[in-house]
């Protein structure tokens, strides 16, 4: 049992109160801090401190410094005030009791309200981002079209320019060797007949220059790209490998008996690990709870509910506290027909339920008020389940009240309301 601390240092102003407890020499990283509107509380075993708060307070604005052997609250008063004393006066236990689930209470709409407003914080910065990528692309786009507009009207200007110095008349009296285009890319062939006007326009070929032309515009246009290649299928067939482990590939064949042996396998190179003194961690695919309920309901959803069935009980065998290995295994159960069995899982699930949610109530009532709607559903799974065993074994007076368990859980489910009705009519 945890010793009490009853000493601390109060003293306040108009607008805030300081609270200082001392650890009494326990480490400070020891030192498990709660607080909401109108309580306190500090366990620091084997010490426990908790103060009813005198006013309400407010918990954003509030802060918890731990260090130099000592917890020193900050907290923000509501209204401002003085209290004159850290704790209320004239209060009984009841409305003490009362006045502290108030406070859970509130202090846990604000834990949701604080999730959802971040939850909703996120989703603004994330379509933030997006939006400011989209702007660079957009900007990205425009910059390389107005590129492709300025090449292309550099093309068209060097074509009109060409096109105008073929109708200019040479006043040259030499042999013209070379003509070049302002735009620097096509060369004219040497001329030598003749000098006169005349002479020269009809040494001009066209068409070579027509080819040079196309044959300049066609590097300018872009390479086609080749047609993508006929899609085809590969068929792999695996022989069997016996017990020995194996990839997923090869895990439809014999799954229980080799999940079977390969659990043992573990075991005796864990037990000779541990005769050598020459000790090493298992893998975590050969000794790990969650890995098993992952491939139990893996071969569930294909159908294979005795491969399910071993993989939820190697998983029970390593980690007994899995409850959702028992619900589900109970569910492999109700497939194959084994009624009895799967009754005996849904009891010793929902037994295993309650003690979890009362352990965890006792520990942290904020944690357990949080997980309590998918107790609830749980539950109402396996009630279901049971009832429907029930049922196939004959005893309809005990799935009628698996039923009506379930629907005290879950008032609104219209379907479970409709199949206590038929379980009625044919009790009847």
């Amino acid at each position: 049992m945890p010793l009490l601390v009853k000493s601390e240092d109060f003293t306040e102003t108009t607008q805030r109160v300081f609270v200082s407890v001392p650890l009494n020499g326990v480490s400070a990283s020891k030192a498990d801090i709660y607080a909401n509107d109108a309580y306190i509380k500090i366990n620091f075993p084997p010490f426990f401190y908790e103060a009813d708060l005198a006013h309400l307070i407010d918990p954003d604005d509030s802060e918890a410094i731990v260090g130099n052997g000592c917890v020193k609250f900050s907290l923000k008063k509501v209204h401002e005030e003085l209290w004159t004393s850290l704790r209320p006066s004239n209060i009984n236990a009841i409305d003490l009791k009362s006045r502290r689930l108030e406070a859970e209470a509130r202090e846990l709409k604000r834990v949701e309200e604080q999730k959802r407003n971040k939850a909703i914080k996120k989703r603004e910065e994330h379509y933030k981002l997006i939006q400011e990528q989209l702007n660079v692309e957009r900007a990205e786009k425009a910059r390389v079209e107005n590129l492709k507009i300025e090449e292309k009207r550099a093309a068209e200007e060097a074509i009109q320019t060409w096109k105008a110095s073929l109708t200019q008349p040479e006043t040259t009296a030499t042999t013209h060797a070379v003509k070049k285009l302002d735009s620097g890319i096509f060369d004219l062939p040497p001329e030598s007949k003749a000098e006169s006007d005349d002479s020269d326009e009809d040494c001009i070929n066209m068409d070579e220059i027509r080819a040079k032309v196309r044959k300049q515009l066609d590097k300018l246009k872009a390479p086609e790209k080749p047609n993508p290649r006929q899609s085809g299928s590969i068929n792999c067939t695996f022989t069997s490998r016996g017990l020995i482990p194996t990839t997923t590939a090869r895990e439809s064949e014999d799954v229980p008996a080799k999940w079977t042996h390969r659990i043992n396998q573990a075991w005796e190179k864990d037990s000779k690990a541990r005769r050598d003194n020459l000790y090493e961690p298992l893998k975590d695919d050969e000794k790990n709870p969650i890995f098993l309920r992952d491939k139990g309901n893996a071969f569930f959803k294909s159908g294979n509910f005795q491969a399910a069935i071993n993989a939820f009980s190697a998983a029970l065998a390593l980690d007994r506290s899995l409850i959702i290995c028992l619900a589900n295994r109970a569910a492999c159960h109700l497939k194959m027909e084994s009624y009895q069995t799967c009754i005996s899982d849904c009891t010793e699930a929902l037994e295993a339920i309650e003690l979890s949610h009362e352990a965890l109530a006792e520990r942290d009532p904020v944690a357990a008020a949080e997980s309590e709607p998918k107790m609830k559903l749980l539950k109402v799974k396996i009630c279901v389940r049971r009832a429907a065993a029930l049922a196939k074994l004959g005893q309809i007076h005990n799935a009628l009240m698996d039923y009506k368990r379930a629907i005290e859980l879950d008032p609104q489910n219209e379907m479970l309301k409709e199949d206590a009705r038929k379980l009625e009519a044919a009790q009847s």
